[in-house]
């Protein structure tokens, strides 16, 4: 979230083009593409560690419905706020910016919603470990 809101209110150097100026673009952008690399991975292996095997299917079935509706959602609700603020008698230019602004905040709540599942993550991957461990002695 902070390397987008970075990008949207960083001055573009219009008309430049040498490696001085794009350089802060691009260390920033590499930056983002690293940490957007660790979290689209992450979310699956979570949801298999804290979940018994036979329920990993019905799960990541859910986890993948939810995303993909997720991802044509994202882009769809910034096209709404683009077009609510282009109604308020905004430029196109500015009408994007906050559309695009808007959303990027939205990532605000979803951090929120996975606090919760950061404090009980431990606790339940441990169960898991202790079920799954038990099987295998009763076998």
């Amino acid at each position: 979230m902070l390397v987008l809101l970075y990008l949207l209110v960083y001055p573009y150097p219009v008309g430049y083009y040498g490696f001085l100026d794009i350089l802060p673009l691009a260390l920033i952008a590499l930056f983002g593409l690293f940490f957007a690399s660790l979290a689209s991975a992450n979310v699956p292996a979570i949801l298999s560690e804290v979940s018994l095997p036979e329920h990993r299917g019905t799960l990541n079935s859910i986890f993948n419905v939810t995303d993909s509706i997720g991802s044509a959602f994202g882009p769809t609700i910034t096209a709404l706020f683009m077009s609510i603020y282009s109604f308020s008698n905004t430029s196109n230019s500015d009408s994007m910016f906050l559309g695009l602004l808007t959303a990027v905040l939205f990532w605000i709540p979803c951090a929120i919603f996975w606090l919760p599942a950061s404090k009980f993550y431990t606790k339940e991957a441990d169960k898991i470990r202790s079920i799954l461990s038990e099987r295998v002695r009763n076998t």
